[in-house]
């Protein structure tokens, strides 16, 4: 775990401070939001609210194309049958189903893929091994 946990560190020191961001003159991200290193938000499990994360799902929409059969999201490969090859579809989350939907682009629902994108418990024990759970910032635990 503390090989992990290492890693995870250098990965985020890397993306922060190292990696140049080309459509903003390449500047890091530390340098175009110096408010990373001392971010007053802190992740607080008892206000973790997991429907704010269908929330935030579910206005989300993301555009795949099918490669011969299939369609690839959040490391998931959902099959949709070769017909649909090369075509490109738009995926958007049902919150009260808790599912996916694949739709052509002119709207048509041709699939519905129920395998969970990630469960609550998978959040909070993500964000429970964090060494730097006190400076995580996200939409998901109500204080943002």
């Amino acid at each position: 775990m503390q090989t992990f946990q290492h890693e995870l560190n250098e990965q985020t020191r890397i993306q922060r401070e190292v990696y140049q961001v080309t459509t903003k003159n390449r500047k890091t991200r530390m340098q175009l939001f110096p408010e990373l290193e001392n971010n007053p938000k802190t992740f607080n499990p008892k206000a973790f609210s997991w429907q704010k994360v269908k929330e935030y799902l579910a206005a989300q929409v993301w555009q795949r194309r099918v490669s011969q059969h299939a369609i690839r999201i959040f490391n998931t490969q959902i099959y949709v049958g070769t017909q649909f090859k090369g075509m490109n579809l738009t995926i958007t989350y049902d919150p009260i189903e808790e599912k996916l939907m694949l739709r052509t682009q002119d709207g048509r629902l041709i699939k519905t893929h129920d395998k969970k994108i990630v469960t609550e418990q998978e959040i909070l024990e993500y964000a429970g091994m964090s060494m730097n759970v006190n400076k995580l910032t996200t939409v998901l635990d109500g204080t943002s």
